[in-house]
């Protein structure tokens, strides 16, 4: 996690779901999920975050040596003309950027950590596929006025949060107008977390909770759509938090129950359905793509962390599924897409931090990275940093020096 985890608020929900349901799904055989085994690419030191739908991967490359700002913005093409390349989507100079988003268009967002050395400089950039654009909120009172965003659809909408006149506001961004979620907002430090084609985005916001020390302590899973906030509660507990949509409307996330269990859900109808599989507890669904094809994770009766895709009712490790080259430890399937591509990432015990994807067999296996460019951090930012050090070493020189 970066930094960006630090805002975001680990918070709960204090009512119970109208209409909440609670309903394990059975196991299944191979045979009963049409999922071939996988191809398995490696990206190498390439930090996926996402993939759209015709097998790109964004995310961000290391820096020459790891020198400056560590990271820029990059993606990597499965197929096509420039398959098996990695692209630095802002160029050479694009140190201090990474890759948060990206729609079938080849459009995306940026996150831009340079703002520490210019407050003018916007925090979220919106690439068209040609040049970058900056996104601030309209007010720009204070250099701290910030846009983060956080998903993007086909249309180029994005979903995110802003600081409008310092405030804290749920917002989307379109047409190259910045506005909020929700007309009249009843939840406060809203999440959003995807974006759809239809414009929903769905995501976690906090509630009024019952301890008066700390009355805003709840979160709840919401829906946004047409200016409206739209709770989609809980099953039965205090908290529930929405990942991601799907054109059809489907949501998925993690919730909790009367008990304090914590169990993935399937909402959809105004329903939410808890999905549990035998020997897995304490799941979370991360993703869902076009068909309804669930990517989550849970605890074993090891209590070690285990993988799983359901679909229809079915529910299967993913672990049955891997080739058997799979050797990354600690891996974290990220995202699934239409083709039912699978990003992720973890760590290999020779070459560190590595990123991959999976590809269902019954594909074309995706080209091999080539190469990953070298982007080099421009003088002065590294410069800046130097003085940065220089100026934290002073003080806490002095701080030590006081303190005798």
């Amino acid at each position: 996690m970066d930094a960006r985890s630090i805002l975001r608020p680990l918070l709960f929900v204090s009512v119970v779901s109208m209409g909440a349901c609670w309903s394990p799904i059975p196991a299944a055989d191979a045979s009963e999920i049409d999922t071939p085994p996988y191809h398995l690419t490696r990206l190498g030191p390439f930090r996926a975050s996402g993939l759209n739908n015709l097998g790109q991967v964004i995310g961000s490359g290391p820096t020459a040596n790891n020198a400056g700002w560590n990271s820029f913005a990059a993606i990597y093409h499965s197929y096509g003309e420039r398959a098996g390349t990695v692209e630095a989507i802002l160029g050479p100079k694009s140190a201090g950027t990474e890759g948060m988003a990206l729609n079938d268009r080849g459009q995306a967002v940026i996150h831009n950590s340079n703002t520490i050395f210019d407050p003018n400089e916007s925090e979220t950039l919106f690439w068209d596929g040609v040049e970058a654009r900056g996104i601030r909120p309209q007010s720009q009172q204070n250099p701290f006025d910030r846009f983060y965003g956080r998903a993007i659809n086909d249309s180029g909408t994005i979903a995110g949060y802003s600081f409008p006149g310092g405030d804290y506001q749920t917002s989307l961004w379109s047409d190259g107008q910045l506005r909020p979620l929700a007309d009249s907002p009843q939840l406060r430090y809203g999440w959003p977390s995807a974006i759809n084609d239809r414009g929903q985005v769905v995501g976690h916001a906090s509630s009024l909770g019952t301890d008066p020390r700390a009355p805003w302590t709840r979160s709840h899973a919401v829906l946004w759509e047409d200016g409206q906030e739209i709770d989609l509660g809980t099953l039965g507990g205090e908290y529930a938090n929405a990942s991601d949509i799907n054109n059809a409307g489907q949501v998925v996330g993690q919730a909790q129950d009367a008990e304090g269990e914590i169990h993935a859900f399937l909402w959809q109808d105004g329903t939410m359905t808890a999905l549990n599989g035998p020997g897995v507890r304490g799941t979370y669904a991360r993703a869902i793509n076009a068909s309804g094809t669930i990517l989550g994770h849970g605890l074993n009766d090891d209590g070690e962390n285990v993988w799983f895709l359901s679909s229809d009712g079915s529910f299967q490790l993913l672990d049955d599924l891997l080739p058997p080259e799979f050797d990354i430890k600690w891996a974290y399937f990220d995202d699934i897409n239409d083709l039912g591509q699978i990003v992720g990432r973890g760590y290999d015990e020779l070459l560190g931090p590595q990123s991959f994807l999976l590809t269902p067999g019954s594909m074309d296996a995706p080209a091999p990275v080539g190469s990953i460019p070298t982007v080099i951090p421009e003088p002065t930012t590294v410069v800046t940093l130097g003085v940065l050090g220089l100026v934290l070493m002073v003080r806490r020189g002095r701080t030590r020096a006081s303190a005798r």
